[in-house]
């Protein structure tokens, strides 16, 4: 049952602060199928919300994400940090938040004079031009302009983060997306293997080495260039003899690989030329530059600092938890970190699976030629431009930002 009040006192606080809003009122909605059922009457993006705890129950956080879109809790988990998440209790929902389920809503940080739950909410809601959420009432939906919520949350000094959440939301197909254009280019991601820097000799010596140690034949080093691009598992379950390739005989080559290219992802690799001198260029016209790669975290850290020391503002490489490649979350991530909406930024890399990561985190794709892959992989992944040297994408990026508001 909702708490005495709630909705006035919401209604209250928007007007005091000169927020305009409107409201539906609607039946008692307890489920998402209700959300859905009544999803159309109020014509805006309406936003679900998770009531979470951690493991040992110190930490207690409130997601407010998409209807359409799914949670996932081991995603959300690698994000904060977390060894584990489960759903809050009833009995929490009381002490934290004072509300019955049913109420969970963003604006549950209204009239709660102190609580320790964090409010986490899904970046993608500045994408919309209305949201809707529960006045912490379930009889009724107030519908605003999400650029307003910052306003609230500082008026009551709450304790929210924005993040990006692995996942699809609602897109163009939404009556009420943002037709907001970008305002030139703020931010490149970059590929690693194969768009940074030739890795395939240490790659391949690190495969060989773990192949042969189970007594399975070894491949060619140029094998690799077609092998690599998903991941070290998927690499290694490639490389295996056809007849027995598995994903747990990859699992059972994967720690040998990573202990002998832990020790030896250097000997051999380099930056292909001009690379660095376009980082430097693109640094000095104020670019944000971020690495987002399916390599294991630790290896793309030491390739990066042994060949672009303090060039990139953040490295995304493989964690347990974060999706790889071409799921968008890790772009997403380092624009969240590098503070740029997705029309403002350019995703370098020489595969498909790159081009296909451009697309879905919004990104303008630029593929590069000099790389593992062909030209025609790039293309026939909506590659948007497809560039033959460095100085290619930087005559791109000027183009760009030369422009008031370019469309990609």
């Amino acid at each position: 049952m909702p708490l005495e009040n709630a909705k006035e006192k919401v209604y209250a606080l928007f007007e005091s602060l000169g927020i305009s809003y409107t409201v539906a009122d609607h039946p008692p909605m307890f489920t998402q199928q209700d959300n859905i059922k009544h999803k159309v009457e109020i014509n805006a993006v309406i936003f679900k919300n998770l009531f979470l705890r951690n493991k040992n129950k110190s930490r207690y956080y409130l997601v407010s994400l998409p209807l359409e879109k799914k949670a996932d809790l081991y995603a959300l988990q690698a994000l904060l940090g977390e060894t584990r998440l489960s759903f809050g209790s009833e009995q929490d929902l009381k002490e934290k938040l004072g509300i019955q389920p049913g109420s969970v809503s963003l604006l549950n940080i209204i009239g709660v004079e102190k609580t320790d739950a964090t409010l986490l909410i899904d970046r993608c809601i500045f994408n919309y031009e209305r949201i809707g959420v529960h006045p912490n009432d379930n009889t009724a939906t107030i519908i605003f302009d999400p650029k307003d919520l910052s306003r609230i949350l500082d008026f009551y000094g709450a304790s929210h983060r924005f993040i990006d959440i692995a996942g699809r939301c609602p897109g163009a197909e939404s009556p009420v997306l943002k037709k907001e254009k970008a305002e030139g280019i703020k931010a490149a991601l970059f590929d690693l293997d194969g768009t940074l820097a030739n890795t395939v000799e240490d790659l391949a010596s690190a495969a060989n080495h773990a192949l042969d140690a189970f007594g399975y034949p070894q491949r060619q080093a140029e094998d690799f260039k077609t092998l690599a691009g998903n991941g070290a598992s998927i690499m290694l379950q490639k490389a295996l003899p056809e007849e027995i390739r598995s994903s747990k005989q990859a699992r059972e080559l994967l720690p040998s690989f990573l202990e002998f290219y832990s020790r030896h992802c250097v000997d051999k690799t380099f930056a292909y030329p001009g690379v660095s001198e376009l980082l430097k260029k693109l640094k000095r016209e104020g670019i944000r530059l971020a690495v987002v790669t399916n390599k294991a975290q630790e290896m793309a850290d030491i390739v990066i600092k042994h060949l672009y020391p303090r060039m990139f503002d953040a490295v995304f490489g493989q964690v347990k938890g974060i999706p790889l490649k071409p799921d968008p979350t890790s772009a997403r991530m380092a624009m969240s970190m590098l503070g740029t909406l997705p029309g403002e930024c350019i995703f370098v890399g020489d595969s498909g699976v790159d081009m296909k990561t451009a697309e879905n985190c919004g990104a303008l794709s630029i593929g590069v030629s000099w790389g593992f892959r062909q030209k025609d992989e790039l293309e026939a992944n909506g590659a948007r431009h497809v560039v033959d040297s460095p100085d290619d994408i930087l005559r791109i990026v000027e183009s760009l930002s030369e422009a008031t508001a370019p469309e990609f």
